[in-house]
């Protein structure tokens, strides 16, 4: 918790384990946003290289695939292999 002068108070384990890709998509919006108001990044034009804008992959509207079906992930997972690279999962 944030107090209101800043300070952080920590109740429970803090290193306890949690599903931190639950909200990441929420809080990395919030930024991706805040980019928008700020006039560094723009919602409607597609993004470098792509064909879909960023208003389309934060509603989820892209045509990305979702990288938890994709068989050749799974493999390398289970075969330890390096985590993949952005560009590669899209």
């Amino acid at each position: 918790m944030i107090r209101s002068d800043g300070s952080v108070v920590h109740h429970g384990d803090r290193l306890a384990v949690f599903p931190w890709w639950s909200f990441t998509k929420t809080l990395l919006a919030i930024c991706a946003l805040r980019r928008v108001e700020r006039g560094t990044l723009v919602l409607d034009t597609p993004l470098q290289g792509y064909r879909f804008t960023l208003r389309q992959v934060l509603g989820h509207r892209a045509g990305l695939g979702c990288y938890g079906q994709v068989p050749a992930y799974h493999a390398a997972v289970r075969a330890g292999g390096a985590a993949w690279t952005g560009t590669r999962m899209v």
